[in-house]
């Protein structure tokens, strides 16, 4: 589903129920989030940043701050139950993304709460090393038909899921 924001609209607030994952197709958006430290601001504006990852794995998210439009900005949202519904379909898909949730679940629960936050970015090396050690853990394993490794699996439903909802957005 394509989300547009207009100058300044809020898109979610510290403790509103995650239901979507986002990705960022255009504009910027300013997140805002208390913790130990202060309250932190973070531009968000690339590609490769993606956002409220954690509702799609755990059923029971609550957004740690506050995102909103800079100007106006036209994201991509991936609802977490129509994605869990379609990954289910294919039983290699969802044994590949049940491994991937596993370790995302294991590791968010290794984290101190306060320091968590909303935000993903794909060019952060802390952020892609742990994708890939997601990855790696599974990646001689083989899905239930022993056909392809996890890991290819995964990283085809993740670019799929956003390329199709490219290419769904550009036509609205």
């Amino acid at each position: 589903t394509c989300r547009y924001l207009g100058h300044e609209d809020v898109l979610f607030v510290q403790e509103d129920p995650a239901k979507h994952m986002y990705f960022i197709r255009r504009g910027q958006l300013l997140y805002t989030y208390t913790s130990l430290f202060g309250e932190p601001k973070s531009y968000v504006d690339g590609v490769d940043d993606w956002i409220s990852e954690p509702a799609l794995w755990t059923g029971k998210w609550q957004h740690r701050g506050r995102l909103q439009a800079v100007h106006s900005a036209n994201l991509l949202a991936l609802d977490a139950a129509s994605f869990a519904a379609v990954v289910c379909k294919v039983p290699s898909a969802a044994w590949a993304v049940s491994c991937y949730a596993r370790a995302y679940i294991e590791w968010l629960n290794s984290q101190s709460e306060d320091l968590l936050d909303d935000l993903a970015r794909g060019s952060d090396t802390a952020t892609v090393a742990r994708i890939k050690g997601f990855l790696e853990l599974r990646k001689s394993s083989k899905d239930g038909d022993g056909s392809s490794s996890s890991t290819s699996l995964i990283m085809h439903i993740f670019a799929s899921s956003k390329n199709k909802l490219l290419r769904t957005a550009s036509t609205q």
